[in-house]
């Protein structure tokens, strides 16, 4: 199984048709909050991205802005970006809606939120763990 179905595997299929060994240690302790803010947090990004190429490629083809000054608006919606867009507007072959820059910002916040759940989550096992000395003693 490639990699990529592996991962899908472990965090949409219901953990009893998982296969034990389909993600390392790290990841089977992640809550399906955890799960969910992580995969829409990718998927959002991964969209932003695609979206910001089908916008900015022609621009960047015709040389109306160089590939940094377009990367520039993947996270900002600047007026050199408003230019650049409305420039290519009518002549667009998909006649896509322009890019929103803040969409990205959204994905990250999803990335970001993930790892707080899932310190939060390593946090509250190690004050349990602490909090009974039996269980260390052994």
């Amino acid at each position: 199984m490639p990699t990529s179905s592996a991962c899908a595997a472990a965090f949409f299929l219901p953990s009893a048709y998982r296969s034990p060994d389909a993600f390392p240690k790290e990841t089977k302790d992640m809550t399906p909050l955890t799960r969910f803010l992580v995969a829409s947090g990718l998927i959002i990004v991964a969209l932003s991205i695609g979206w910001w190429w089908i916008t900015y490629q022609e621009v960047i083809g015709y040389n109306y802005l160089s590939l940094p000054s377009a990367g520039l608006c993947l996270v900002s919606n600047t007026d050199i970006c408003q230019l650049a867009r409305s420039l290519c507007r009518s002549a667009h072959p998909l006649a896509i809606i322009d890019y929103w820059s803040a969409s990205i910002w959204i994905g990250t916040a999803a990335l970001c939120a993930s790892m707080v759940t899932a310190t939060a989550k390593k946090g509250l096992i190690r004050e349990d763990v602490s909090q009974h000395p039996t269980m260390s003693e052994g």
